[in-house]
């Protein structure tokens, strides 16, 4: 119940800020490959490709652009979603309105509002949803091993569909509860084979890449990867490899104090305080899952911040970098919120008691 309402809840506030057309950036390409079908530049994006083309042949009513941003916000409501089932998780006892309400607020975040109003924006809220159900698979890994590892490796070979670059760092310190939660299981390799087999299985939208090389509308067939050296081409992004191997100079300083004026701005005193109370119950009620995607955010806004070559002028395309990072800060808020709930819910009811019994 709190996670459908929480979709429900970002979806109705979303849906009358989306944009009717191509803003900016990539957008136009974006919706262009999901109406022909193409192959979007590197590294390709065949998850959002698909799913998006879904939406623009589906949908009814509106652009082909506004359809593509439809999709994006059903992406954002989702990780809403699995944000409101991640802290029931780590506060049973908290009542589903709230769940629901806290679910809604960490899929709202400055960035992710951003990106859920935009064509392009469909391959980082995409990505992030992802990000939201490998949260809740690592946080359920200890009930039942082989069914949360096989859905976990399943979100995971899809989110490398996605834009993987914003995923990938925030999982450094992940496997670190999951092994924890196999060492105590039993049918080890069985758990593990069955997470590898459920991954290669969401890897496998990449051969829509190749099949689709030959037959794709040729202003939307990016490298035209029909031999598997076009395809790791694509893939591994090597048409970026001369920009990244330059020096970062000032700008990736001044990223990362851009990114801390955004998320002082848009989490504000209060968000800052309770992602930090989310840390320290996370730390102190040995929720590892927890406090493994803490380590993961802070990696995440790291990365996002020391990857781009850009001038000062043009720091707002790294923006959307961040989008993993504002998730999981805006998780970690919502958490320490629920966790402050609980712990004022259990203070009055000590205090009840002795309230009576004064009277």
């Amino acid at each position: 119940m709190a996670s459908a309402l929480a979709w429900l809840t970002v979806w109705i506030l979303g849906l009358p800020t989306l944009a009717p057309g191509y803003p900016h950036g990539d957008s136009g390409e974006t919706a262009g490959v999901a109406l022909h079908l193409g192959i979007a530049h590197p590294p390709g994006y065949p998850l959002p490709t698909l799913l998006s083309a879904l939406f623009v042949r589906g949908v009814p009513v509106g652009t082909v652009a506004w359809r593509v941003s439809l999709f994006s916000l059903a992406c954002a409501a989702a990780a809403a979603a699995f944000a409101a089932a991640a802290i029931r998780r780590r506060e049973p006892g908290a009542p589903w309105p709230a769940r629901a309400f806290l679910g809604a607020c960490a899929g709202l975040t400055l960035e992710s509002w951003n990106q859920m109003t935009l064509p392009k924006g469909c391959v980082y809220t995409a990505s992030v949803a992802l990000l939201a159900a490998l949260v809740v698979c690592v946080a359920r890994a200890a009930e039942r091993p082989p069914r949360w590892y096989a859905l976990g490796g399943l979100a995971g070979g899809l989110a490398a569909g996605g834009h993987y670059m914003v995923v990938l760092p925030c999982l450094v310190a992940a496997p670190l509860p999951l092994w924890g939660a196999l060492r105590r299981s039993e049918g080890r390799a069985r758990t593990v084979a069955l997470a590898a087999a459920a991954a290669a299985l969401g890897l496998s939208l990449y051969l829509y890449l190749p099949l689709r090389a030959g037959s794709a509308h040729p202003a939307f067939r990016w490298a035209e990867p029909s031999t598997s050296r076009r395809l790791a081409w694509l893939v591994l992004r090597q048409q970026y490899f001369s920009i990244e191997s330059q020096s970062r100079g000032e700008g990736g300083r001044l990223l990362l104090g851009r990114a801390a004026d955004r998320f002082a701005a848009g989490l504000g005193a209060p968000g800052l305080v309770l992602a930090a109370a989310g840390i320290a119950g996370a730390v102190l009620g040995r929720a590892w899952w927890l406090a493994a995607f803490g380590v993961g955010g802070v990696v995440g806004i790291l990365a996002a911040a020391l990857y781009p070559k850009l001038e000062p002028d043009a720091l707002w395309v790294a923006d959307p970098f961040f989008s993993s990072g504002w998730f999981l800060a805006g998780l970690l808020a919502a958490s320490g919120a629920a966790s402050l709930w609980r712990l004022r819910a259990r203070a009055a009811r000590a205090a009840g008691p002795r309230g009576g019994g004064g009277r």
